[in-house]
């Protein structure tokens, strides 16, 4: 089967969107069939991991990089009539089984104009804050009432994919969760990753805190993403205080997550990825869409979410911290529960579904 994904990343956007796309588009690729990516010029792209002989790829150009929370156009790069008009021209009269569609400013408008050039559509989405016309949606978050989060959103015919049944969990992960590593519920290693930018430097605020003398002797391996700005000043601090290793631009955080009895974070594609190991996690939330799901996951003891970004102060992630280290029951507690909600088979669920359609 042939499948093309319309999917874009910037360093507004993150990396969330392309990543996903790659984890299925990998899977598929491992069954043996054709996969093409279309992605939009925006600045702060992580385009570079598409780069493989194996993907066909094609960048689409953009007319507005200037972003504006007010004007959706700007996200896109176009407006979503030139978007699609771009689009069928790089299918270049190629009938694809499946699009599949991963971005948050196209909506059904968009996915009726592709109808014609393509067989089937899927879209990935976790915001529930617009109409889709498809023949699949997935949406793995796990919020309040999520079973019902689409009523009146589709097309009567969808085939709604809904919860983390569905998440995506890449195979690198799979080993690790096969031969697990042995906790010992106490935090001896704390991984910390805020996603490919972190716009609002919380990977400093944390660094400085383990940076405590009473904290000095925790391990730490700090993952930034290459659109990082605070990379130079991170590696300063890291080296002032000792026991930290700094990654750039990992493919994947399987053995990382697998050798730490901590983490601290951000909502989005990694708490998954997080609790299919068995990771305890902090997170704080770095875009409104991740709030819900962070709400409902920490209300059933799954994560402990201290809020969102602009209402972290620095004793309450402190506090937290040390509570964390000392509260080694409720840690064993977490671990476990994380690991029964995520069974890590999303992926082979969801091209059970496509291929079966």
């Amino acid at each position: 089967m042939n499948f093309v994904f319309r999917v874009d990343s910037s360093d507004r956007m993150g990396s969330g969107h392309v990543m996903r796309c790659l984890m299925l588009a990998t899977s598929l690729l491992d069954e043996g069939h054709y996969v093409k990516f279309l992605c939009r010029e925006h600045n702060g792209n992580i385009y570079d991991i598409l780069q493989s002989p194996l993907l066909n790829f094609t960048l689409l150009k953009n007319t507005n990089l200037n972003y504006s929370d007010k004007d959706n156009n700007s996200w896109l790069g176009v407006n979503q009539e030139e978007d699609a008009i771009q689009t069928i021209k790089s299918l270049d009269g190629e009938v694809y089984d499946w699009m599949i569609i991963d971005h948050y400013f196209l909506d059904f408008n968009w996915e009726r104009k592709l109808k014609k050039y393509v067989k089937k559509i899927l879209v990935i989405d976790d915001l529930a804050n617009r109409t889709h016309e498809c023949d699949i949606l997935v949406d793995s978050n796990y919020v309040d009432n999520f079973h019902k989060r689409y009523q009146n959103k589709t097309n009567s015919t969808c085939l709604k994919l809904l919860g983390p049944d569905y998440c995506f969990i890449s195979k690198e992960f799979h080993k690790f969760r096969n031969s697990p590593r042995k906790r010992s519920n106490i935090v001896e290693r704390v991984l910390i990753y805020f996603g490919g930018v972190d716009e609002y430097n919380l990977t400093e605020k944390c660094l400085k805190i383990f940076s405590s003398n009473n904290l000095k002797h925790i391990k730490l391996d700090i993952v930034v993403g290459g659109m990082n700005k605070n990379h130079k000043s991170l590696k300063i601090i890291a080296s002032k205080r000792g026991s930290t290793h700094i990654h750039r631009s990992l493919p994947n955080l399987a053995n990382l997550m697998n050798s730490a009895d901590l983490s601290i974070g951000a909502g989005g594609v990694t708490t998954w990825e997080r609790m299919f190991l068995g990771l305890p996690s902090i997170i704080i939330t770095i875009a409104e869409n991740q709030i819900a799901g962070a709400n409902e996951l920490a209300k059933n003891n799954y994560i402990t979410y201290l809020g969102h970004y602009n209402q972290l102060s620095l004793d309450q992630l402190k506090n937290s911290i040390m509570k964390k280290i000392e509260d080694r029951d409720n840690l064993f507690l977490e671990s476990h529960s994380a690991e029964n909600l995520v069974d890590g088979n999303g992926l082979s669920r969801i091209i059970s579904h496509i291929t079966n359609t």
